[in-house]
């Protein structure tokens, strides 16, 4: 038998190494080698396969897809974030065919799909975290809750490793409804909403771990505005959509350590109110909401947004929901984003519906579970299980 040995490959010229497309063929059987797709620039490469690569040029990172998400392989990494986690903390989802009150809190693993469990109760047993927008942030394994209460505005907090009834931990500057807010790990940067007969643009600060009173921080929004989703990584917090007036398409930002008042980041595909916000470290996703007043039709909205949170510029779809639902909540743990409870334009017709999608893979959202019951004005954390 003989025997044949390839000590060298050129292409066609003889000037280089060839390229084999589309595999090749030995004995007229395929070698199974199978080409893959390099990308270079800041937009995340559709429908990719294992093994492709991208250099994430916003970011400096190079990726390759593995097990079906992106992974960062060389470069400067981003820097991991530790205050969220697998479990997911969701405050009020207030029950009932029209009540836009509740304190139950519910949680469930983010790492697999299921039905969410009792987790304990707030303070107030008409508690309302404040029709829509963002109000809780976390340092990993405390859970702070911005309480509207009937005219009085509280700061709760939870431990979420152990499951029990909210504590009380100080109050906010002045009471408002549909208050945003993103956490730096140290502290939760919160504000805007609905006060006393007038919208607001202060952005509070409170120190997750010590018990007291938010303050000033001396910086505000770019605007006035009321129930912006939220989501932020350890240089940014990014807050996208507004009530106010008319629904807003503005993204505007806040730089850490905060040293300066937000400035504009750019614009969602579709401007609504009340969307919520969940995503990485390098990717905010911001989904539901409520479209323009002027709107035919269904004002709510399945829309999914996504942007790079390092960067500035204008959001990108990523793909719908599995309803048009408004005043959902997200909790994230940076591999997915699950997007809980909501109503569509009547508030009767609330859901306990929990969707997720994973943060990398632009796509439709898919069903994860179910929550205790059917509720609205949810609001999504996450932090450590143990």
């Amino acid at each position: 038998m003989s025997e044949f040995k390839i000590r060298k490959l050129t292409d066609r010229a003889g000037t280089g190494a060839p390229n084999f497309t589309h595999g090749f063929n030995i004995n007229g059987s395929d070698s199974g080698l199978s080409g893959v797709t390099h990308t270079e620039g800041n937009t995340e490469p559709s429908s990719p396969s294992n093994g492709d690569t991208w250099w994430d040029t916003d970011n400096d990172i190079y990726k390759v897809y593995m097990d079906n998400e992106w992974k960062d392989w060389l470069g400067t990494t981003a820097p991991s974030i530790t205050w969220f986690g697998d479990r997911a903390i969701v405050w009020n989802a207030s029950s009932g065919a029209s009540a836009n009150f509740g304190n139950k809190i519910e949680y469930f693993d983010i790492t697999t799909t299921g039905n969410a469990s009792a987790f304990g109760t707030q303070l107030a047993t008409t508690g309302n975290v404040g029709n829509g927008g963002d109000r809780a942030f976390s340092n990993g394994s405390r859970i702070v809750c911005c309480i509207y209460r009937t005219g009085s505005d509280g700061l709760e907090y939870i431990t979420s490793s152990t499951l029990g009834n909210a504590t009380d931990f100080g109050n906010v500057q002045s009471w408002e409804t549909g208050h945003t807010s993103v956490s730096d790990g140290t502290n939760g940067y919160h504000g805007a909403g609905n006060g006393t007969n007038s919208y607001e643009n202060e952005i509070q600060k409170t120190v997750i771990d010590t018990l007291g009173n938010a303050v000033d921080s001396g910086y505000d929004f770019t605007s006035s505005m009321r129930g912006a989703g939220s989501w932020g990584n350890t240089a940014r917090g990014v807050f996208a959509g507004d009530e106010l007036t008319t629904p807003s398409n503005q993204i505007t930002y806040i730089a850490f350590p905060l040293g300066a008042n937000a400035a504009d980041f750019g614009d969602l595909t579709l401007g609504r109110d009340w969307p919520s916000g969940g995503g990485d470290t390098t990717r905010a996703i911001f989904s539901s909401g409520w479209k323009s007043n002027n709107s035919s039709g269904s004002r709510a909205v399945n829309t999914m947004d996504y942007i790079t949170i390092g960067t500035t510029g204008n959001a990108t779809d990523f793909g719908d929901l599995s309803a048009a639902v408004i005043e959902t909540g997200s909790s994230s743990n940076a591999t997915r984003v699950c997007v809980c409870a909501g109503y569509s334009d009547s508030s009767t017709s609330r859901r306990d519906t929990i969707d997720y999608v994973t943060t990398q893979t632009a796509g439709n959202a898919s069903d994860f579970g179910d929550m205790t019951a059917a509720g609205a004005h949810a609001q999504g954390s996450s932090g450590a299980a143990s």
